[in-house]
């Protein structure tokens, strides 16, 4: 690489756990999700609208106008192969975007002895954001649609 200019910067930790009205977390966050395909959101266990997700539709602010998030995914995703990522790596980093969305979605309940654990109905969620399909067929799949 022979330079880079930065166009947005949110470094704030924060920011993935809280926003101000009218404030985004990390874009990146809602570019995955504006730009996976469907197969794609539904294999990372992503399926649900962008204000849906508690760390994106808290502040009321899940779009910029003018902004076009699948684009940026896809020059995101450029990126990672223009500086060398395999596309195991670029795999990786997807799902690790897309726990952090599902991890955030958990509930906990408090027992009698004031210990607290995941709420049944949050499960499956947990099972999701833990197991992330590791079909191999899956990984081939998707891997072939980071480097085509």
């Amino acid at each position: 690489m022979a330079g880079a200019r930065v166009h947005i910067y949110l470094l704030e930790k924060s920011r993935v756990v809280a926003q101000s009205e009218g404030e985004r977390n990390y874009h990146v966050f809602y570019q995955l999700l504006a730009g996976l395909s469907a197969d794609e959101r539904a294999q990372l266990h992503v399926p649900l609208p962008v204000a849906e997700y508690r760390l994106l539709g808290q502040s009321g602010c899940v779009a910029i106008e003018g902004v076009d998030d699948a684009r940026e995914f896809r020059r995101t995703r450029d990126a990672m192969e223009a500086i060398g990522m395999s596309a195991l790596e670029q795999l990786e980093t997807t799902r690790a975007l897309a726990s952090v969305l599902l991890l955030a979605q958990l509930a906990f309940e408090q027992n009698a002895e004031e210990q607290a654990s995941v709420a049944a109905a949050a499960a499956d969620t947990l099972q999701q954001a833990s197991d992330r399909d590791r079909d191999a067929r899956f990984e081939d799949r998707l891997a072939l649609q980071f480097t085509g």
